[in-house]
């Protein structure tokens, strides 16, 4: 199964970034997320792991997932596997005009009919991967509208780099 969405902002690729490489910042934007942080360490990278503790379908639940790809600031998947069903979760930050096409994809293996078949139904009914990117671009709306210094900060992979406004 393939879940895919995409959603433009004015902001640039690197801003985008720096909103959301900050997993405490995941529970604003995600409908889903209740909760995100790294399980060691404090960069975020190829290799890292996350908790990712969410709630779908009023059930609450905990995935350690493993960052296999990360390009910042343009691109980071994970992957995680939960109930025996696996995924494989990708962000993209395009840059496009004056501001970024954002993308969220998300593939899921492993379900069996029917619980493929009420999966699939959730994520059309409930339009996830267009919600957790219109939960980006609101929060980042809300963040430069107050001028939040968590935009001030860029992680590059290899630590975070001040960006000067």
């Amino acid at each position: 199964m393939r879940f895919y969405a995409e959603l433009y902002v004015e902001q640039s690729p690197a801003t985008v970034w720096s909103y959301f490489s900050d997993l405490t910042q995941w529970s604003r934007w995600s409908p889903i997320c209740l909760e995100c942080r790294l399980v060691e360490g404090v960069q975020l990278g190829a290799g890292a792991v996350m908790r990712i503790r969410f709630r779908v379908a009023r059930i609450s639940t905990v995935v350690l997932a493993s960052v296999i790809n990360m390009k910042s600031p343009h691109v980071i998947t994970w992957t995680g596997t939960k109930y025996g069903l696996s995924a494989v979760h990708t962000y993209r930050f395009k840059g496009h005009g004056s501001g970024t096409l954002m993308i969220n994809e998300e593939r899921i293996f492993g379900a069996p009919f029917p619980i493929s078949n009420a999966i699939r139904r959730w994520y059309r009914d409930s339009d996830l991967s267009f919600q957790s990117l219109a939960g980006i671009k609101r929060e980042l709306a809300l963040c430069l509208k107050s001028r939040t210094p968590r935009l001030d900060r860029v992680s590059t992979g290899s630590g975070s780099d001040l960006v000067k406004r």
